[in-house]
């Protein structure tokens, strides 16, 4: 698995993640290698491997060290904690808030620049 994460750092092209409701463990190691993240309202994070005994990934702890301050990278790397989207965002690792369509997806219309399809 550890492969397909690190394809998508390498990946010459923009990576976006969009994130609704939980994002635990290797969800959250997935949008760590991503560029851009987008969150609902509803989005929580947590690297869920310390509350379960077994310590995270150490690409993970090099990849949220690299876009967090390091001390912060260790505590939630290593408490498990859950951490709400808007503390992604205070944290710096979430772009910006999307609210959500009445079908329930994420609304991309609020984002401050197109996305293209090829």
């Amino acid at each position: 698995m550890q492969d397909a994460i690190t394809a998508i750092d390498r990946c010459r092209k923009p990576v976006i993640a969009a994130i609704e409701g939980a994002c635990i463990g290797g969800g959250t190691d997935i949008v760590i290698a991503c560029d851009i993240w987008f969150r609902s309202k509803d989005a929580f994070f947590s690297v869920k491997e310390a509350g379960m005994g077994l310590t995270a990934d150490s690409w993970t702890l090099q990849r949220l060290s690299g876009i967090v301050e390091l001390g912060n990278a260790m505590e939630l790397a290593l408490t498990g904690l859950r951490f709400s989207g808007q503390e992604a965002k205070d944290l710096g690792l979430v772009y910006q808030l999307l609210p959500l369509q009445a079908e329930g997806n994420l609304d991309f219309s609020f984002v401050g620049f197109s996305f293209y399809r090829y």
